[in-house]
């Protein structure tokens, strides 16, 4: 589990169609919980200023879990799991401003840059930049900073704005 020392946050709002729920816990602690197709979820806890604390794991009761696409995989009907946020961890949903972290044992992250921008301020001249990517790349990191814009990593690479609603994926 890693905090990266950076001094912006992010704001994020729960996206339940992503796999992701944000808002506070009873701790008055700012909190990411994650939806594991394994019938768990992750509960990552942060501070006032918005570094992460610790994780959890908490498995989901077998009575809001049903079968997934594969052998071994659930889905949880999204109405049950919010009650069951709110009612057994104290959950309630709203806006959380998080640092930068990285916990590779979940899959799970927030940073400034999706990996490609941060691939061509490392290397522009890299093979997998050609001279039209390398023409349009500085102006796009550009906008994308002025916006505010970060990746959370769920499961999938999601791109926030900076009201911290899911863009693109």
């Amino acid at each position: 589990m890693t905090a990266i020392g950076n001094d912006d946050t992010f704001s994020v709002r729960s996206c339940p169609g992503h796999g992701f729920y944000a808002g506070h816990l009873p701790t008055n602690r700012q909190g990411l919980i994650t939806k594991c197709v394994y019938g768990f979820v992750v509960v990552f806890e942060f501070d006032e200023c918005g570094r992460l604390l610790k994780r959890t794991r908490i498995d989901l009761p077998q009575s809001i879990l049903r079968p997934g696409f594969m052998r071994g995989m659930y889905e949880a009907d999204e109405n049950e799991l919010e009650g069951f946020l709110h009612n057994e961890i104290g959950f309630k949903p709203g806006l959380i401003h998080l640092k930068e972290f990285h916990v590779p044992e979940e899959l799970v992250e927030v940073y400034r840059l999706p990996k490609h921008y941060q691939d061509f301020l490392i290397d522009p001249n890299g093979p997998g930049f050609d001279d039209e990517l390398r023409a349009c790349l500085p102006d796009q990191i550009k906008a994308w900073l002025a916006a505010g814009r970060f990746v959370l990593v769920c499961g999938n690479d999601y791109w926030l704005n900076s009201d911290g609603e899911v863009t693109d994926s």
